[in-house]
């Protein structure tokens, strides 16, 4: 009774008008299930709603637009199961001016950054949430949080069911094969006579852009290498983030990445990958070195990891994407080590100099902008999967903002954030002595000559204003609202 006196009430509260001039934001279909939130009605419904999943949004964001069916769909499948507490997906627009009026805006209040921002309400509490943005996916995640059960297993049993896959679809099976683990081993491990053959096998993720637009360049790759070499080469997929054991058992921890297989065994792993021709030189180099007539079979399969194994590739959402940003700062590191070890070894030796050499007095310019840098790490790290673990370290209460007034502080900031990655990981982590931090990135900039003759170009007198550079941009921003 008590909980259907509250369906009532919520019921009431979502149909109070929004303040005036309050826009429609990204429209919901038909009968949707998410539940549409303005400036009037957010906290009364956080406050009578048992469990909610609320995302803030701006209309005009481009991931927002992209992400807005996939959370519809998640309220759906939501809505349809049996759950322990009534759970809703709800969202709010924080890019609509007269949302505004909601305190001093909902990103001083919940804290965040970047769109979209989502959060996880039960129990009176409320934390970050950085589950996969796919709808059965974010379905089965928030399903967990609310039985108490461990989300990372009951998204794979998701991706278990649904199966997506990036070639199957539209891509002929005899260009690209997308394998799945039932099938992996009766096609490219097992002997038998058509199966002489070697395996190129992508790796991917199919919510992966880079996956996606280099998918052309693989069939094309397959296409022109089965025609060469009469079928002795054959390409197939494998989607990691669903099948992530079948990626950890032949040592893959990142996408798009390309193993070559022949006769049971795992050969190689293909280094520069680019276009489609680097793949059809390493698919032609690969068969030259290995393939023969009647081939020495392995007498073994490889092993499979255990579903408990701590979880180190890319395709889990609580272990690889942490490393991208868990790696040494050293500078003397060479360039070795995979794309996301390589991005987040020059990511952190930047931002720790970065702060070595912030000015000792900082103007309002010097503070605004490392502010602005890392809101934009956040929304931006190029490691899509490392870049929502930031995110949830940037809006971490016991990090704290980020101190604009010392160098000291600022080095010393970097350096918590640092070591907070490293915990998750359990690495070993880096001395905050503000005296050792400077011993190590507080190097001077003798050598930072670009030549003479480009040097002499560059006068002291050359104008520099942070507050009109930026201006430029939010004049056109400005300009393009009011057409």
């Amino acid at each position: 009774m008590e909980q259907k006196k509250k369906d009532r009430e919520v019921k009431k509260v979502l149909r109070e008008r929004g303040p005036a001039g309050l826009g429609g934001g990204i429209p919901e279909p038909p009968n949707s299930k998410v539940a549409v939130l303005h400036a009037y009605n957010l906290d009364k419904f956080l406050a009578l709603q048992p469990a909610t999943l609320l995302m803030f949004y701006a209309n005009w964001c481009g991931h927002c637009q992209q992400m807005a069916p996939d959370y519809t769909t998640a309220a759906d499948l939501i809505a349809q199961m049996k759950l322990p507490k009534s759970v809703k997906l709800a969202k709010f627009d924080d890019g609509d001016e007269a949302n505004r009026v909601y305190g001093a805006g909902a990103p001083h209040k919940f804290n965040f950054t970047s769109y979209p921002s989502l959060f996880m309400y039960q129990n009176g509490k409320k934390e970050p949430f950085y589950g996969d943005h796919g709808a059965h996916e974010m379905a089965a995640h928030v399903a967990a949080l609310v039985k108490g059960l461990d989300p990372e297993k009951e998204v794979r049993k998701s991706l278990l069911k649904t199966r997506p896959m990036l070639y199957r679809p539209d891509t002929n099976p005899d260009v690209v094969l997308d394998l799945e683990p039932e099938m992996f081993d009766d096609m490219v491990l097992k002997q038998y006579e058509s199966n002489n053959r070697v395996w190129i096998i992508e790796y991917y993720s199919d919510k992966c852009p880079f996956c996606k637009s280099l998918k052309p360049e693989i069939i094309k790759a397959a296409e022109k290498v089965t025609q060469d070499l009469k079928g002795k080469v054959r390409f197939a997929g494998v989607n990691s983030r669903a099948f992530n054991l079948l990626a950890k058992r032949f040592g893959v921890t990142s996408y798009p990445w390309i193993i070559s297989m022949y006769a049971g065994r795992k050969l190689e792993d293909m280094a520069g990958l680019g276009g489609a021709d680097s793949v059809i030189n390493w698919a032609h180099e690969q068969h030259k070195k290995v393939w023969k007539k009647k081939p020495k079979w392995a007498k073994e399969l490889p092993k499979w990891p255990s579903e408990d194994d701590e979880d180190d590739t890319a395709t889990s959402s609580g272990g690889a994407e942490k490393t991208a940003l868990a790696t040494p700062s050293d500078s003397n590191s060479n360039a070795t080590g995979s794309w996301r070890e390589l991005l987040g070894r020059r990511t952190w030796f930047f931002l720790h100099t970065l702060a070595a050499k912030y000015p000792e007095e900082p103007t309002k310019a010097d503070g605004v902008a490392v502010q602005n840098l890392v809101a934009t790490m956040g929304q931006h790290y190029p490691c899509p999967l490392c870049r929502r673990h930031l995110q949830a370290k940037l809006v971490d209460p016991s990090l704290g903002p980020v101190p604009t007034k010392s160098r000291t502080d600022l080095a010393i900031w970097f350096c918590k954030l640092h070591n907070m990655v490293n915990d998750d990981l359990g690495k070993k982590r880096h001395s905050c002595n503000a005296f050792e931090l400077d011993l190590q990135y507080l190097k001077s900039c003798g050598e930072c000559s670009a030549s003479k003759t480009v040097d002499e170009d560059i006068h002291e007198s050359t104008p520099w204003d942070y507050f009109q550079y930026r201006r430029q941009y939010i004049e056109v921003e400005t300009s393009r609202s009011e057409l």
